[in-house]
């Protein structure tokens, strides 16, 4: 039987950890710290945003619309557009801040992109959902969110709805 050779400086119990194993290990930790610092939800590395936030009685989120050529409105799903497009929903929520000119080409291809999956979009409606999480239904938030509607936009352009975005 062939004795192993050591580092110099380990005793025989020892085993070093293969470099692949370390690498991997130190990418991983790195990128979990990124995402930390740069606030990036991507499981399982994230900014655990949702436990380091300070939250309030109301909460106010952001969804978007499709509305067909008939005038039916329909859950805009950015999950279901391609990949490049699945950050739909981050770009939401700072929505109202950006230049007209940024919501109207971002509209422009949301619309775009699910027309070539086929779908009637004639427009997309914006909406700010408000809800009221300190009033409770047992051990549950209540369930009633209020919708404004704060933009539409369609055929290259976009229209303010509401005030107070």
């Amino acid at each position: 039987m062939r004795t192993p050779v050591l580092p110099e400086g380990a005793s025989a119990g020892e085993e070093r950890v293969p470099a692949r194993i370390r690498a991997f290990v130190w990418l991983f930790l790195a990128a979990f710290a990124l995402c930390g610092f740069a606030k990036i939800e991507a499981w399982p590395l994230t900014g655990w945003r949702l436990f380091s936030e300070l939250r309030n009685e109301r909460t106010s989120s952001w969804r978007a619309m499709r509305v067909s050529a008939s005038g039916a409105e329909t859950r805009f799903s950015f999950g279901d557009l391609p990949a490049g497009y699945h950050w739909g929903a981050n770009i939401l929520s700072g929505f109202a801040t950006r230049p007209a000119a940024e919501q109207t080409a971002a509209c422009d291809a949301w619309a775009e992109a699910a027309r070539s999956l086929g779908l009637d979009v004639a427009a997309i409606r914006i909406y700010r959902l408000e809800r009221l999480v300190s009033d409770r239904v047992g051990h549950r938030g209540a369930p009633e969110e209020t919708a404004t509607l704060v933009f539409s936009c369609g055929n290259g352009g976009i229209r303010i709805e509401a005030f107070g975005a």
